[in-house]
């Protein structure tokens, strides 16, 4: 299947109720794909849309957000502060990326919001990598209390792959009341103290990266280039292609 299909059977795969959105380009058909399997509807702007996932996580469900880059403007706001109040279920914001600016008013690059936020941000490379960035970023969406980004791009959704299905029922999680009893001191404390490592440690042994060591010398890529680079890198060259990360420093570079 090629990688829109992915994306949308890591989504019903993870037992996800809700997704919102805004269309653009290159994720309107990912919401057009979803048919009548999961409960879906565009939203007036972004920032609704992410609002009305956060809501469904707060009860327990699992929601996912698509918008295109220049929307991640617009859903800033909650999300910056969604990663300190802490969620319930997993929310997922599907950032779709239009590198060369084919058919948007600007180019922008979403992984900065994993640093701005201090979010997940994976950035996967195949299909068969893409499905399982939304299955991982759903779990870990819940053990580190954030909404979790992945970045999706025109060329990426349209190539081709195979993937393995795995249909699991997720475990309806509520967000802890006990985070109300927090000052914002405390809040921000807690989310360095026990959400941050978390992220830290995942990003440091997800197996989602791999090292491929060939040489003393390399290159590091991520997301769908990392299929490229490797077809063209040279004999004796080691890669690092990066699919997952932490919101340090540069994103994409954070699993060294």
């Amino acid at each position: 299947m090629n990688g829109l299909d992915a994306v949308v059977s890591g989504i019903i795969d993870s037992s996800v109720k809700k997704v919102t959105g805004v269309p653009g380009y290159p994720i309107t058909g990912l919401m057009d794909a979803l048919g009548d399997k999961i409960k879906h509807e565009w939203s007036i702007n972004e920032k609704v849309a992410l609002e009305i996932a956060l809501g469904s996580s707060v009860c327990g469900d699992r929601s996912a957000v698509i918008t295109k880059h220049v929307g991640m403007n617009i859903l800033s706001d909650p999300l910056v502060t969604s990663a300190i109040h802490t969620i319930g279920a997993g929310v997922v914001i599907f950032a779709g990326d239009d590198p060369g600016v084919e058919k948007s008013q600007n180019e922008q690059d979403s992984r900065f919001y994993g640093l701005i936020a201090e979010v997940p941000v994976f950035d996967p490379k195949t299909p068969k990598n893409a499905y399982l960035c939304v299955k991982e970023a759903f779990m870990l969406s819940e053990k580190v209390k954030t909404p979790v980004i992945i970045r999706l791009t025109d060329r990426l959704l349209k190539s081709d792959g195979d993937i393995i299905r795995k249909n699991e029922a997720a475990t309806s999680r509520q967000i802890d009341k006990k985070i109300w009893n927090y000052t914002m001191l405390g809040k921000h404390q807690r989310f360095h103290q026990e959400s941050f490592p978390h992220m830290c440690k995942y990003a440091e042994n997800s197996k989602l990266n791999t090292y491929d060591k060939k040489g003393n010398y390399g290159i590091i890529s991520s997301g769908f280039l990392s299929s490229l680079a490797d077809s063209i890198i040279p004999a004796g060259f080691s890669h690092l292609p990066s699919r997952s990360s932490i919101p340090c420093q540069l994103t994409w570079l954070t699993v060294l």
